[in-house]
C-alpha cells in the first residue's frame, strides 16, 4: 500500500476507532499499523538528524566557502600590488638601464674622442720621428764630409724647429 494512503487510513480509523477484538483481522491491522508508524517514526528521527548533520556540513562548507573567497579577494589584492611594484621596479630599472647607457655612449664619445687626439698626437710624433731621423742622417752625411759644425748646428736646429731637412747630396 502506498505510505500516504496507509497515513490516511490509520488517521480514519484513529478518528472512528479500531476494534479492539483480540481475534479480528482488525487487531493484526492495528498492530502492523503501530509498527508502521514506529518505522515512519524512526526513518523521520534518522532523516531530521540526516539534515541537522547536512546543515551542519553545509555551513562548514558554507563558512571554508567565505574563507577560500577572503583568500581570493586577498591574493587578488596582493597580486594587483605586486604587479603595481613590479611595474615601480621595472620602470626604475628602465630609467637605471637608460642613464648607464647614456653614460656608455658618453664614454664611447670620449673614448672616441681621445683616440682621435692621440692619433693625431701619434701622426705628430711619427712626423717629428722622420725629422730626427732625416736630422740624424744629414748630421752624419755631413760629418763624413767633415764640414764645419755651423752646418751640423744648422741641420740640428731645422729638425727641432719642424722644418724638414731635405737632403740632397750631390
Amino acid at each position: 500500500m502506498i505510505d500516504q494512503k496507509r497515513l490516511e487510513r490509520i488517521k480514519w480509523n484513529f478518528k472512528n476507532g479500531y476494534d479492539f477484538n483480540p481475534s479480528s483481522a482488525q487487531d493484526n491491522a492495528i498492530e502492523e499499523d503501530f509498527d508502521w508508524l514506529i518505522q515512519q517514526a524512526e526513518r523521520s528521527q534518522k532523516n531530521a538528524q540526516d539534515l541537522e548533520d547536512m546543515d551542519r556540513q553545509l555551513a562548514s562548507e558554507q563558512k571554508r566557502v567565505r574563507e577560500l573567497e577572503m583568500n581570493v579577494k586577498l591574493f587578488r589584492e596582493s597580486s594587483q600590488e605586486n604587479i603595481k611594484k613590479q611595474a615601480e621596479e621595472k620602470q626604475q630599472l628602465e630609467k637605471h638601464f637608460d642613464e648607464l647607457y647614456q653614460k656608455h655612449i658618453s664614454t664611447k664619445k670620449d673614448l672616441e674622442k681621445h683616440i682621435k687626439i692621440t692619433d693625431w698626437e701619434l701622426a705628430g710624433e711619427k712626423a717629428q720621428n722622420k725629422r730626427y731621423k732625416q736630422a740624424i742622417e744629414e748630421i752624419a752625411f755631413q760629418a763624413s764630409l767633415v764640414e764645419t759644425s755651423d752646418n751640423v748646428q744648422q741641420v740640428i736646429d731645422k729638425a727641432l724647429a719642424g722644418e724638414s731637412n731635405e737632403v740632397h747630396h750631390s
